[in-house]
């Protein structure tokens, strides 16, 4: 595995493998035998997630994003920009300057035009977030995967931010609940407000009938 300059870590059974100095790079995939099997015939490529893995066509300033499945096979053309991991079977990347979330077949399922930033999907919920100013005055809120506003963006990002990462959405209630007990304990219960408790509420009432 010598002959390539850089060597990735496997994912989903495919290691990524880069020649070539900036901004003229080969990337493809090798397996972990070792083999060749996807060639290197991209400008960039990303780690796979649920199947599919970002591949980057044309040069490294103005190429494009789209994404492989294993087989090596272009299952959505490349059209996008800064494209983040399938999670729940949709990716987050920038198409005709917009931020939003594609599905499996490529198709635009959710804008995020409205919003200063987001995460990826974790158990079919995503934490949004919008600034009003400073990045301390911004607000967070959590969308389901037709991108309606389960918690609206009312959530100081000190609190929300702090305590709703999306990890949480993958533990079961109990867990959940005993995670926020010992936050709660671990700071003055007066610092948050009705908000920061409303949501905490909405996201246990999603996560038992989830779980």
């Amino acid at each position: 595995m010598t002959k390539y300059n850089y060597i990735g870590k496997t994912s989903e059974g495919l290691i990524r493998v880069k020649n070539g100095t900036f901004p003229n790079f080969q990337c493809g995939y090798i397996n972990e035998s070792a083999q060749e099997v996807i060639p290197l015939i991209y400008t960039g490529v990303r780690d796979f997630s649920e199947g599919l893995a970002a591949v980057k066509t044309g040069n490294w300033s103005m190429g494009k994003w789209g994404f492989i499945d294993t087989g090596g096979k272009l299952v959505i053309p490349c059209l996008f920009d800064k494209p983040r991991p399938f999670s729940c079977g949709m990716a987050k990347v920038i198409y005709k300057g917009e931020w939003c979330f594609i599905d499996r077949n490529g198709n635009k399922v959710i804008s995020l035009r409205n919003y200063d930033g987001s995460s990826r999907f974790h158990n079919g919920f995503a934490l949004v977030s919008k600034r009003h100013g400073a990045y301390s005055d911004g607000v967070y809120g959590v969308i389901d995967k037709t991108g309606v506003e389960v918690i609206p963006c009312t959530v100081k990002c000190y609190e929300l931010g702090v305590f709703f990462k999306c990890p949480c959405l993958e533990e079961s209630v109990d867990r959940f609940k005993k995670r926020f007990e010992h936050f709660i304990c671990s700071f003055n219960l007066n610092k948050f407000s009705p908000s920061f408790h409303l949501a905490y509420e909405k996201l246990l009432n999603i996560k038992k009938s989830y779980d």
